[in-house]
């Protein structure tokens, strides 16, 4: 399939996003309200110790005021106190925020620091390999999932990232085969179908790539990219009102890159079709 919908870093490529380790770094501070929230991490911190420095870091990356994560952080490390293993989270988790800023270099450093400090952690190599991808250093971001899965082979969203890996080296067997294993370790992980989706379309198996899409519309219906990826394939295989629906449902649901449906050679085989020419009309 041509280039749909991808972004910057681990959006783009298959249409998936890698994911984070902010998301478990976040499972702490998950259901404590906002406003909450703020007022602790607004509240003054000169005398805290290292630990409650640390602390606060989670709460910086769940608002994503990533500088305020990165100089707690920093002055975490700086107070000393911390175990090892307690010093690669507070780098692991300052080199998240650095990855945020796109710094990627000085995220590389942390997470490598981290793992000399923890050699078990897992969660250092998925955000160390996360990075390597946004930095298109696909083969070292696949080696880093590699061993994140070798110490905890039931991480669904480390399956995930190397799918996405394979999937941009253009090795779909490999992407489909890890975006299964995802699935079965975790059936709701709607990125997981949609990077087998993009993968089945890129082996032209295309009623597979439709069910993965159709199950991740089910997943989450307020996604857009199901909808537009399903246009797409209905597109190559000459399904025309079946294309321009559903791209009419990714535009309804906000889709509104006008610039990219005109642009997507996907759509060549509607560009002339009534359906498509008056969905573009006004645009």
């Amino acid at each position: 399939m041509g280039r749909g919908i991808g972004g910057k870093g681990c959006e783009k490529g298959m249409n998936n996003k890698c994911f984070r380790r902010i998301s478990r770094v976040f499972r702490d501070v998950t259901g404590i309200p906002l406003l909450l929230i703020l007022i602790i991490t607004a509240s003054f911190c000169y005398g805290m110790s290292a630990g409650e420095l640390a602390e606060r870091v989670v709460s910086f990356l769940y608002i994503r005021q990533y500088q305020k994560a990165i100089e707690h952080s920093t002055k975490a490390l700086e107070a000393g106190g911390l175990s090892a293993a307690e010093r690669a989270k507070v780098l692991t988790h300052r080199g998240v925020a650095y990855g945020a800023q796109q710094r990627y270099d000085k995220a590389i450093e942390d997470f490598t620091r981290a793992i000399e400090l923890s050699p078990r952690n897992a969660e250092a190599y998925v955000d160390r390999g996360v990075t390597y991808y946004d930095k298109q250093q696909y083969t070292r971001a696949i080696e880093d999932y590699d061993k994140a899965i070798q110490l905890n082979p039931r991480d669904h969203k480390a399956y995930t990232n190397r799918g996405v890996a394979y999937g941009v080296k253009s090795e779909y067997t490999k992407a489909i085969n890890d975006f299964t294993k995802a699935i079965e370790l975790n059936p709701t992980n709607d990125e997981a179908y949609n990077g087998r989706g993009s993968a089945y379309a890129d082996r032209k198996q295309y009623e597979k790539a439709v069910e993965d899409f159709t199950r991740l519309m089910e997943l989450n219906p307020d996604d857009i990219l199901p909808f537009y990826n399903i246009a797409r394939v209905y597109s190559i295989t000459k399904k025309i009102e079946g294309a321009c629906r559903m791209l009419q449902k990714a535009v309804e649901k906000g889709f509104d890159d006008w610039e990219n449906i005109k642009d997507e050679t996907d759509f060549h085989n509607i560009r002339d079709a009534s359906c498509f020419e008056e969905f573009l009309t006004g645009r």
